[in-house]
């Protein structure tokens, strides 16, 4: 049965099958972006993740996405990583792969993960050194991709677009540095507040017309939103597929449960708590959301669908589930009208 026959059979009986772990949000990197705000946090000891990891494998969850910070300064990555690909997990990383060694190689040659992917800060020094504060970095990350490509471990690339990165994405260096490793490479224009509700990354944002500029000088994406704002005029009513709090969950670094990593609100510890009953709450939460969905100004706009608003971004976004986020609103219109 391939993976989205799964997915579909997950969702059908409401089953968990996706589980993202932030293992940390510790990192060697002081990107401009970056939304975790205790860059020094304390992290769980190795019997708390094994507790996890077998509350989730009690479920029948399949999929397990380790996120960070830098999932690789975690000081028992190794044991938490093996122990969840031994229980049967299917397993995904991300990671800016910049500490990754010959040892963490050896590690998914034996015990292969599903997909690496690394987030990426730019195609050369200064990039480096303008976004993450050490153009060494960059020096460190091309090595590693260099030691998984030698070893033929597939990944892929990805970056935020941001101001800092502009120009380097406007030219193509991105794909270009993708297309020399053999991979694909995608980007996301969406900053987030930290998850203390600083806005300073936000800085970072790019303009709506420089995002519109970007998108539309970007084949795949041109071509997607072309059909997304079509997809848009034939069908009327929006369709809402998020089944987080229901088929997946996000745990962060310090044990909680949330129904999604950006909706850090009424969190309920997975550690301290039984599975069931953290199924039950994260549901209940699920449940609101969709009458959220439903009711509030967004449901019925005519740009809904471009829009992608939920009630986790406008958590992160207005600290409330309910309302709309003008800068996604005046995206969307953008979009409609670059892409129309």
């Amino acid at each position: 049965m391939k993976s989205e026959e799964l997915k579909e059979w997950f969702i059908r009986n409401k089953k968990l099958y996706f589980a993202s772990i932030e293992l940390t949000q510790n990192c060697n990197f002081r990107c401009r972006h970056c939304y975790c705000a205790d860059k020094q946090s304390k992290n769980l000891p190795l019997e708390d993740y094994i507790n996890i990891i077998d509350k989730l494998h009690s479920t029948g969850c399949l999929f397990l996405n380790f996120t960070g910070g830098e999932i690789f300064t975690h000081k028992y990555f190794k044991e938490i990583y093996t122990y969840a690909k031994n229980k049967g997990f299917i397993v995904d990383l991300l990671t800016n792969a910049s500490l990754l060694d010959s040892q963490l190689v050896e590690l998914f040659k034996e015990l292969p993960p599903n997909s690496i992917a690394i987030t990426i800060y730019g195609t050369n020094e200064e990039d480096y050194l303008n976004f993450t504060g050490n153009g060494d970095n960059f020096n460190k990350t091309i090595t590693a991709l260099e030691l998984l490509k030698r070893n033929n471990i597939h990944f892929v690339l990805r970056t935020v677009a941001t101001k800092t990165l502009r120009n380097s994405l406007l030219n193509g260096e991105f794909e270009k540095l993708a297309a020399s490793f053999d991979t694909t490479f995608k980007y996301d224009p969406i900053v987030f507040p930290k998850t203390t509700g600083d806005s300073t990354p936000l800085n970072e944002r790019m303009e709506i017309n420089e995002i519109i500029d970007l998108e539309q000088n970007t084949k795949l994406r041109k071509q997607a939103w072309e059909r997304e704002v079509k997809g848009n005029k034939e069908d009327k009513k929006y369709h809402w597929s998020c089944h987080g709090g229901v088929n997946s969950m996000a745990i962060d670094f310090q044990g909680n449960a949330f129904v999604c990593g950006l909706y850090r609100n009424k969190p309920i510890s997975i550690i301290k708590n039984d599975i069931s009953v953290v199924l039950k709450h994260l549901g209940e939460i699920h449940e609101e959301h969709v009458k959220i969905v439903e009711s509030n100004e967004c449901s019925t706009c005519d740009k809904r669908r471009i829009c992608k608003w939920c009630p986790a971004y406008s958590f992160i976004y207005n600290n409330n589930d309910r309302e709309k986020i003008k800068f996604f609103c005046d995206l969307a219109k953008a979009r409609v009208n670059a892409f129309d």
